[in-house]
């Protein structure tokens, strides 16, 4: 799939323009670790959107499932690191 990037930052920016105020007065200024998993079963698609909306923001986005993947529950399906304000 071939996403259109800049109508993703378009979106971002829409959303973060003016800045957050709840994460600047309650989220402390250090790195954070995320994973997303599965709830159910099913089959994967949007990786590609999620990890570009993600890398947008973060150090860090490690695809650990593709598009197209059957998944069980649990499933590992990203990993993300960067700032917690993110």
């Amino acid at each position: 799939m071939n996403i259109d990037k800049e109508i993703l930052k378009g979106y971002l920016l829409e959303d973060t323009a003016r800045g957050d105020i709840t994460s600047d007065a309650i989220v402390s200024d250090r790195e954070s670790y995320a994973e997303i998993h599965a709830k159910d079963s099913g089959i994967i698609c949007g990786l590609a959107e999620a990890a570009f909306i993600f890398g947008y923001t973060v150090t860090s986005v490690v695809l650990t499932a593709a598009d197209g993947d059957k998944v069980v529950p649990g499933r590992k399906l990203m990993e993300i690191r960067g700032d917690a304000k993110s």
